[in-house]
């Protein structure tokens, strides 16, 4: 513990390692190199001393330095320790300094600050979503680098086992994704008090950073006696050495009261001092006046920082009285001066602690309730004084439970774990009686929704059937409780229990109710579907259908989501009368108001969903934009998830590969903060759909093993495109029986009866390519002729994919002209809808085709159209096969006569790459003589290949040569 000698913190007695770990974190940052430093001990060992000297030697060389404590009992706080750290600077900035952090940025950290509260917008509390706190994270960690970016920064965070659950997330989120700047993160904390994730945490953290954990080691019985300035042959100093066991502080207090009493050695439990430290702190403070002791005590209550008036007011004296009583807690070293005299706070949590635990239960009691007071007459934030209204209103207190619900809902967004504390508090508080059902249904579905968003699912469950209990049966809300519940228990695994929920709905709607009753069909057609139970699903969905009728928007809703599960479920059942059901519901949401979508949120989502599926692409990646909108500013904060699935799928389908990667790690950094594994199920596939694609057959196959649940490649529910997508990228390692293999094992058997139909034509393209890659045509174009002909009428993308498939079997069957036929007009039929990388795939193999029928100029046109639209994309290894297509095309064309006419046809750029590759010069060494980057000499090479007709870097240089001969 560290000892102040005429206001000075006194030099660090021992810690040679510890020092030596601070001095390579200050190193290494004032080199411009950020990282981590964690240091770990028992109370009392030092930590905060440790940390204190890192900030000062930090100051001294100019760094910039924000230093946070949490506290002991203000772990409801959100991002207490980094508010504590951060808010008085951002306070300060003026708003053209915020610009670099961009407006979004700033939005999300208006929901964390207090000193941004003028940069909030409605959307800043938008949302009890993982995925929306995952947004404030990457906010965060911008903010650290764009505040590091002048000058290097260290970020001192006391006590981090203290934190609260908001503080803990982000904590874990920056170490496995740490700032990129000059930014060093110092953290103390008591390793067995350290919640469970950040322990996991620090042993996952990103090996990419520079990280230390540093064990703080004890004092010895030399370094305890330098300490605490006592000789070696003071009989006092063995004593107070066992018994403090080489702990500073222990060591400090235990002196302060040693005389004539032996302590004999405590027991160390975390999270306590020994008995004989407890004692020794308790001794301090009895010694003290009663007047001065009652200061202390509102002092506790009010925690660090404190201020004179308030502790008057907490401890009810006047304010002269308490200012006298705060100065003989500094002469007694009990508090010390902090904030350049205008505040107060304890030398050390233990002593807060200890005092805060002596004031009698009843005393504390009305303390809190006087804190609560005192601090909302000044107006300060709700926020400041929930905690203390949540330890001192009792039940019947309907203004209290009005209050944190009123605070509850402000932190949903951003720390959940605290609103359901206060939802807990405030629902408990709420007086008896059916008056006050309204507003008890209304916290159980605030605590339901924020429960979901902190990972207890089955919480959120219980809760969803609470509030259905107090619904009356004819309710319009029963129906939205029932769709979430259903969605909660299908995240659980449980598609059993929500079918069963959903049909016991079902039949409690009664005839009369028949908006309930096709809502109810229709949520049971999708759970059979999920569940690839695709001939029930489609049954369901019939009843639906023909139950549905009306121009209204809900019947409009309806119609949509039983017309495309029709499609979805049912062979030869497309059909354009169920195309107009579905695209009919697009105008209806244009005209809706936020009101009336909000009022039927769970089908709007779905209906937005059966549009993506007939490949209107872009109305339905508007509509789910404008429905996160709204989940965002309303009570459906919980179907953000679902949007963010489907949105991604729709992004999957368009080829926006970088759009659907955001989304889907946006997912699964969501989905690991709860336990819904059918999230992370999702996200993986997605993630081993965006790999196939981009080509990376590792990464590809290692999420889909993860979506899958290791190597066996069984599939069900949500994780059955994993299984496809892991599949082709088994193909593209090689490995085509092994491809079967996975892909059989997806699809179930060759019926596919457990496949959705409108998802077979993709999943029957992929098995073309690995029969044709077997050698067996015959299977290939078997598989290809199953795609359902129908479609083709009505969805001009699967109709393309098919004229794909085709067209690869009659490649393979050497009918060339009419592969390239059908190459260019499923592009045509794929871009008419946005599926930009299928309508490349089909250029692709339209070029083959054609090179093949020696038309040169035409190949080279579908070549380069694919060529562009793959590098647009990031599909790298389907651009990698364009330029290998090329290059063949290339060796087949007819060589021009005359090596020297030849290099006429090359502009006077090319000519210098040829001359410069004809001397032997890798494409970086040509590069760096033209000052352009290798991927520019990449593309005048291809465009050289090309035009010379040649395939190799030795033939071009031959070319070169032979054009010297000639010339000479």
């Amino acid at each position: 513990m560290q000892k102040r000698v005429g206001g000075a913190v006194r030099p660090l007695v021992g810690r040679m390692a510890e020092q030596d770990a601070l001095t390579r974190a200050i190193s290494r940052l004032a080199e411009g190199q950020g990282g981590g430093l964690f240091l770990s001990g028992d109370p009392g060992i030092g930590k905060s001393r440790l940390l204190t000297d890192l900030t000062w030697r930090a100051s001294m060389r100019g760094l910039t330095v924000f230093s946070g404590r949490s506290a002991e009992f203000e772990r409801d706080l959100p991002f207490g320790v980094f508010v504590d750290a951060l808010d008085d600077y951002l306070a300060d900035l003026q708003p053209g300094e915020l610009e670099a952090l961009g407006r979004a940025h700033v939005t999300q950290l208006a929901a964390v600050f207090p000193s941004l509260a003028d940069h909030a917008t409605d959307q800043s509390q938008e949302s009890s979503s993982p995925s929306v706190r995952f947004r404030i994270y990457r906010a965060m960690r911008e903010l650290f680098d764009v505040l590091a970016k002048d000058n290097s920064l260290v970020l001192a965070l006391d006590d981090l086992h203290w934190a609260d659950r908001a503080s803990i997330e982000l904590m874990d989120h920056l170490l496995r994704h740490p700032p990129r700047g000059r930014v060093l993160i110092a953290a103390a904390y008591r390793p067995r008090q350290l919640a469970p994730q950040l322990s996991n945490a620090l042993l996952l953290a990103n090996t990419q950073w520079y990280f230390e954990v540093v064990d703080v080691a004890p004092l010895t019985l030399t370094e305890t006696a330098e300490l605490l300035e006592i000789g070696a042959d003071d009989p006092r100093l063995t004593e107070l050495f066992e018994a403090s066991r080489g702990n500073p502080f222990y060591a400090e207090a235990l002196s302060e009261v040693a005389t004539e009493a032996r302590y004999l050695p405590g027991v160390f439990t975390e999270g306590s001092a020994p008995p004989a430290v407890l004692a020794a702190l308790r001794s301090e403070l009895y010694r003290l006046p009663d007047i001065v002791r009652k200061a202390a005590g509102a002092a506790s209550v009010l925690g660090d920082p404190f201020t004179p008036d308030l502790v008057a007011e907490v401890a009810e004296l006047d304010v002269p009285t308490a200012v006298a009583a705060l100065d003989e807690l500094v002469r007694q070293d009990v508090v010390r001066v902090a904030a350049g005299g205008a505040q107060f706070g304890f030398r050390h949590p233990l002593v807060r602690s200890v005092t805060y635990q002596d004031t009698e239960s009843v005393w504390r009691f009305a303390a809190h309730g006087r804190a609560a007071a005192a601090l909302r007459a000044r107006r300060s934030p709700v926020l400041l004084y929930a905690h203390h209204l949540e330890r001192s209103a009792q039940p019947g207190d309907h203004e209290a439970a009005e209050v944190l619900s009123a605070a509850a809902r402000s932190v949903l967004s951003t720390a959940p774990d605290t609103s359901a504390g206060w939802l807990q508090t405030a629902l408990r508080l709420l007086p008896m009686g059916e008056s006050y059902n309204e507003q008890r249904i209304e916290l159980l579905s605030s605590l339901a929704t924020a429960s979901s968003a902190i990972g207890q699912s089955s919480r959120s469950r219980d809760l969803m059937h609470e509030v259905l209990d107090l619904l009356p049966k004819d309710s319009d809300r029963r129906l939205d409780i029932v769709f979430r519940l259903s969605k909660v228990e299908r995240g659980l695994g449980r598609a059993n229990e929500a079918r069963a929920l959903v049909l016991r709905e079902l039949e409690n709607a009664g005839e009369g109710n028949r908006e309930g009753r096709v809502g109810a069909l229709l949520e049971t057609a999708i759970i059979n579907l999920a569940e690839g139970e695709v001939e029930q699903a489609c049954q369901w969905a019939e009843d639906a259908l023909e139950l549905s009728s009306g121009t209204g928007l809900v019947d409009r809703l309806h119609s949509a989501m039983g017309a495309a599960l029709i499609m979805a479920t049912a062979p030869g059942r497309a059909s354009s009368r169920l195309i107009d059901e579905v695209l009919a519901v697009t105008p209806a949401i244009d005209a809706a108001s936020d009101e009336e979508l909000s009022g039927h949120f769970s089908q709007v989502v779905s209906a937005i969903t059966s549009v993506m599926w007939v490949e209107r692409l872009d109305d339905s990646v508007r509509h789910y934009t404008r429905a996160t909108s709204l989940a965002r500013q309303s009570t459906h904060r919980d179907s953000i998830m679902a949007i963010m699935i489907a949105a991604g799928e729709a992004y999957l389908w368009q080829g926006a590969l970088d759009e659907c990667e955001a989304a889907a790690e946006d997912m699964l950094e969501a989905a690991m903060l709860t336990d819904s594994q059918e999230q992370r199920l999702v996200a993986w596939s997605h993630l081993c759909a965006i790999s196939m694609w981009r080509g990376d057959v590792a990464e590809a196959l290692r999420f889909g093993r993860l979506a899958l649940g290791g190597e066996d490649p069984a599939t069900s529910g949500r994780s059955r495109s994993a299984g496809y997508y892991s599949a082709a990228a088994l193909l593209l390692k090689g490995e085509p029986a092994e491809a079967r293999r996975w892909m059989m094992a997806a699809i179930g058997d060759e019926s596919m009866a457990s496949v959705a139909v409108l998802m077979r034509p993709p999943v029957l393209e992929i098995l073309v390519r690995i029969e044709l890659a077997l050698g067996d045509v015959d299977a290939a174009e078997a598989w290809a002729r199953r795609i359902d002909p129908q479609i083709g009428e009505i969805l001009p993308g699967r109709w393309g994919m098919r004229h794909l498939a085709h067209a690869q079997v009659l490649i393979a069957r050497e009918r060339f002209e009419e592969a390239a036929r059908l190459g260019r007009e499923g592009a045509e039929l794929c871009a008419s809808v946005g599926m930009r990388l299928y309508e490349g795939r089909c250029r692709l193999e339209a070029g083959i085709a054609l090179g093949e029928l020696g038309k040169h100029d035409e190949a080279r046109v579908e070549f380069g159209a694919a060529k562009d639209l793959f590098a647009a994309r990031g599909a790298k290894r389907l651009h990698e096969d364009v330029i290998s297509a090329q290059r063949q095309l290339g060796a087949k064309m007819p060589r021009r006569r005359g090596a020297g006419d030849g290099l006429l046809a090359l502009t006077a750029r090319e000519r210098e790459v040829a001359e410069l590759i004809s001397q032997g010069r890798t494409n970086k060494q040509v590069a760096e003589h033209l000052f352009v980057s290798p991927k520019t000499v990449e593309a005048h090479l291809s465009r050289i290949f090309n035009k010379l007709n040649v395939s190799s870097r030795s033939g071009l240089t031959a070319l070169v040569y032979a054009a010297r001969e000639t010339k000479d």
